[in-house]
């Protein structure tokens, strides 16, 4: 009976030892690879950000923003959230727009939105407006929204 129980009390003990290992070396890693994925995205939105820059002032030159549109798009995209270009007075001198749906209405923000033009699936034009707020009158469905901004023309997908 004594050899029964401390064989069950060994088994007992390595069984716990090695729970804490996997958990030491579960948690060792896991804090290692957060490091190591921050520090990735890290750089690539500092060198997003600087293709930006350029693209913006290579168009602040020229007066074509139509590169730094599609530079921001990426950007949107990649953070899943709107970019806001600030000048050195600290004011908003181009944002993204922003896109989407609320109460049956197509809602569009953003600084320097120039035109709205909202299409069905079909590609029919269904609005073309300057407006920020366009009622669909409850239609539901899918709607391709084509904003015109001062950096150039920015696509999204809106489902109703």
């Amino acid at each position: 009976m004594k050899n029964d129980s401390i064989v069950r009390k060994q088994m007992m003990l390595y069984m716990a030892t090695i729970a804490i290992f996997v958990a030491v070396v579960c948690g060792a890693l896991t804090i290692f690879y957060t490091k190591h994925y921050m520090a990735e995205k890290r750089e690539e939105l500092i060198q997003q950000g600087e293709k930006i820059a350029q693209a913006y002032k290579k168009g602040y030159r020229t007066g074509n923003l139509s590169e730094l549109s599609y530079e921001l798009q990426i950007l949107e995209s990649y953070m899943g959230s709107g970019v806001l270009v600030i000048n050195e007075n600290g004011e908003v001198a181009l944002a993204s727009p922003g896109v989407y749906a609320q109460n049956g209405s197509i809602v569009v923000k953003g600084a320097g939105v120039e035109n709205v033009i909202v299409m069905n699936t079909q590609g029919q034009v269904v609005a073309n407006t300057n407006a920020s707020i366009i009622p669909m009158n409850t239609v539901q469905g899918m709607y391709i929204v084509k904003v015109k901004t001062i950096a150039g023309i920015v696509t999204k997908k809106v489902i109703l």
